[in-house]
């Protein structure tokens, strides 16, 4: 039986999710062995540090163990100092992970997989170059993340391999399906395609569009090596056209000089947007009042 964890003050969340996540694989290996295990662990490392508030003055303390922050004294910038502590926290979570699954003689039939989910924040210190923007933007800077995929059922085959292919994250569960031989028969159509031999073999991408966000009064859209971006920028008024491959940084505006390009990709992003459905749709719906925390005990939880 799983309870909820009222309070581990003291503990740092990589430590705590990091050990859970230990004693879980170990408890697999040793009962299961023969039973595939598929293990998530979302750190909250890298985070921004929350700033302290009349109500929640700890806030102020250190957002990361003072051992991992010491190695960095010579940053004068603070939060600079801060933020590499908890990269530093990070790192050692992740490596206590590879080596309690070469400990349990899993790494060799493991594919691990690490990412991130959006760009660093620019007010708190993080650095996105040389990309443009930072988190809660819609510039390469916020929504381009950086990932890599590893484990000894593949490090001999292509380690060291770069892609620059797309992949976005509606892209990884029929990918982890291919490799695990699930079966996709039933289910509701899917966003995202497997992209295991772009991953393995270097293949094109069966991805050629994302949509980083679909409102047509702030949106910014993928097709290929150009992106249109509208809104973002308070200053430019109407869309904004890219060359993001050549152009990382999104420097040169191409919507004058390239103007069937641009209808093209306004087009199809008007089209995604007539026929949005789930997440994107329902944003514009109420409230449902069942998922109120204060009815499961102050906790976010599954709800009926």
């Amino acid at each position: 039986m799983r309870e909820t964890v009222r309070n581990e003050t003291g503990i740092y969340s990589a430590d705590l999710f990091t050990n859970e996540a230990i004693r879980l694989l170990r408890q697999h290996a040793r009962s299961e062995p023969s039973t595939p295990l598929f293990l998530y662990l979302p750190l909250q490392s890298v985070h921004v540090g929350n700033a302290p508030i009349q109500s929640h003055p700890e806030y102020a303390l250190d957002q990361a163990p003072l051992e991992y922050i010491k190695p960095y004294n010579w940053v004068e910038d603070a939060d600079r100092r801060n933020l590499s502590g908890m990269v530093a926290a990070m790192d050692e979570a992740v490596g206590n992970l590879t080596a309690a699954l070469r400990q349990e003689g899993m790494w060799k039939n493991t594919i691990f997989i690490f990412s991130t989910d959006n760009g660093g924040p620019l007010n708190q210190a993080a650095s996105n170059y040389p990309l443009k923007g930072g988190k809660a933007t819609l510039w390469e800077g916020g929504v381009r993340g950086v990932g890599f995929v590893n484990g000894g059922a593949m490090e001999d085959d292509v380690r060291g391999a770069v892609r620059h292919e797309l992949i976005h994250v509606s892209d990884w569960l029929p990918t982890l399906c291919e490799i695990a031989g699930c079966d996709l028969n039933g289910t509701k159509p899917l966003d995202g395609s497997s992209v295991w031999k772009t991953i393995m073999e270097g293949e094109p991408s069966p991805r050629t569009e994302i949509v980083h966000d679909i409102w047509l009064g702030k949106a910014a859209f993928r097709m290929g090596e150009y992106k249109v971006i509208i809104g973002q920028d308070p200053k430019v008024k109407g869309p904004q056209l890219y060359h993001v491959t050549k152009d990382v940084g999104e420097t040169k505006d191409l919507a004058h000089l390239m103007p069937q390009k641009l209808m093209q990709m306004l087009a199809r992003l008007a089209e995604l947007n007539r026929t949005a459905v789930g997440d994107v749709a329902e944003q514009l719906a109420k409230p449902v009042p069942e998922a109120n925390p204060m009815r499961h005990g102050g906790v976010w939880m599954p709800w009926e």
